[in-house]
């Protein structure tokens, strides 16, 4: 959560974001990534595809409690710079085959 919190603040852009906010983000989603519902493995590697990563929704805004969700490396790699609404789309694709 240190890491987050630190590598967040790093980057240019608003930043009001706490351990307590993160911690409770983690909790409220169950310790799993919010696109992909799979567990968020902390880990030494910071590129481990199940890494925490914090992810903001709006990428206008910055690291706000209200614009950032928890999220695995690979999801949040994947999104980029894709909008929500697009990335949603893709998620449901994505999951909703059979």
């Amino acid at each position: 959560m240190n890491t987050l919190l630190h590598d967040s603040k790093r980057r240019n852009v608003i930043n009001t974001l706490t351990l307590s906010d993160i911690t409770e983000m983690f909790e409220k989603q169950n310790g799993l990534c919010y696109w992909f519902k799979i567990p968020l493995k902390p880990s030494e590697n910071h590129k481990h595809p199940q890494q925490p990563s914090l992810d903001r929704l709006d990428r206008n805004i910055g690291y706000t409690k209200d614009n950032v969700v928890l999220c695995c490396y690979s999801a949040n790699i994947g999104r980029n710079e894709t909008d929500k609404e697009t990335w949603e789309g893709f998620i449901k694709l994505l999951f909703e085959q059979k």
